[in-house]
Order: C-alpha cells, then sequence, then structure tokens
C-alpha cells in the first residue's frame, strides 16, 4: 500500500487536484481498514501505475489526473502517492 503523506505535499505535486475517497473516508481512515458503505475495502489507484515517475523532473499532471479519474469512474476509492523526490 501507499504511504500516507500530508494533506500540503499531495495538494503540492496534484497542483490543486482534490483527491477522493469512497463514503467521504480519507488515506488514514482506508488504510486502517474502514469499509465502503457496500462492505467492500477501498480501491487503491497508485498515481504510478497511470505513468507518474515522482522524480521531482517529469511532470506528473497528466498521470495524476488519470488516477483520480479512474478513481471516479470506479465509483470511489483512494488516490495514493508513492514515496518520490
Amino acid at each position: 500500500m501507499c504511504d500516507v503523506i500530508g494533506r500540503r505535499k499531495i495538494l503540492g505535486l496534484a497542483g490543486g487536484a482534490l483527491l477522493t475517497s469512497a463514503a467521504g473516508a480519507g488515506p488514514l481512515q482506508a488504510q486502517a481498514g474502514a469499509r465502503q458503505t457496500d462492505g467492500t475495502l477501498p480501491r487503491w489507484f497508485d498515481v504510478r501505475a497511470y505513468g507518474a515517475a515522482g522524480d521531482s523532473k517529469a511532470k506528473d499532471k497528466a498521470a495524476i489526473q488519470k488516477a483520480i479519474d479512474a478513481c471516479h469512474d470506479a465509483r470511489g476509492g483512494v488516490v495514493c502517492f508513492p514515496p518520490g523526490e
């Protein structure tokens, strides 16, 4: 699973994009095993799986947006940002 990072760091990396999660559960709740309203565990959407490099050189905005869109299309989940530069 992804490490949980602070809100300011996420907003700095994502360029202000809003992250969504099912039933309003935040990353800490989801990582702790909080369940969605239908009783299932939340889906995780790792930005690296959508093309983000996380090397502080590449522009990852498009990959982050793809992960957010996939989370939305799946009707909820957690967009996570693994450690990077």
